[in-house]
């Protein structure tokens, strides 16, 4: 299961430059500089998204794994 969250990062920072760039009277910088944090700013989100994504399999490894040995206990002593 992917997390789609980092696909907002880009027009996010759009938006949010746009309105800083509206408050100090230069919107065309405002978005550009938005953008570009956008950019900068998305890779991070899919070594998160990776990091999150390993420990979710790790832990349905170990469920299986625990699983597992509940059952082998439970077929051994009858």
């Amino acid at each position: 299961m992917m997390d789609h969250t980092r696909y907002y990062v880009i027009p996010g920072g759009l938006i949010l430059g746009l309105g800083i760039g509206l408050m100090v009277g230069n919107p065309g910088a405002g978005m550009l500089i938005g953008l570009g944090l956008g950019f900068l700013i998305s890779p991070l989100f899919v070594l998160f998204e990776k990091k999150n994504n390993r420990k979710k399999q790790l832990e349905n490894r170990l469920e299986r794994l625990e699983k597992k040995i509940e059952n082998d206990d439970h077929s051994s002593s009858a």
